[in-house]
């Protein structure tokens, strides 16, 4: 690929589908040799966009699943979630996002469980009263 001619012309530009991107995608893509065009979200546009990047952030993490990937990288896609996620909730990185889904983690076992059991749920039937 980098053999490529196209990819030695200068002006060849990669087509990328506009998103938002961690603040220092743009000094790595320069410090790569190559010019990226960007603009800072406006308010309006900045909740939409963290919502789409949150929707990313899950189908890669879906991706690595899928494709048996290491846990580590698994965990770093969890870990990109979880700060988008933060992002897109909270308009910031709260470090107490971790805490409060934790927290949510011992609700739902207390109400519901955990998946200690591997149960495989079939079917459920109505019974006559």
């Amino acid at each position: 690929m980098k053999d490529d001619p196209k990819y030695l012309n200068k002006d060849f530009v990669l087509n990328i589908k506009p998103k938002l991107v961690r603040d220092n995608i743009p000094d790595i893509i320069v410090n790569q040799g190559k010019r990226c065009t960007f603009s800072v979200l406006k308010e309006e546009k900045i909740f939409e966009e963290r919502r789409k990047k949150v929707i990313e952030e899950l189908e890669e993490l879906k991706d690595a699943i899928e494709s048996q990937a290491s846990i580590e990288e698994i965990e770093e896609e969890i870990a990109d979630f979880i700060e988008i996620y933060s992002f897109y909730v909270m308009g910031k990185y709260d470090k107490n996002t971790l805490k409060r889904i934790g927290e949510m983690i011992k609700i739902k076992q207390q109400e519901n469980g955990s998946f200690n059991k591997n149960y495989y749920l079939e079917k459920v039937e109505f019974l006559n009263e």
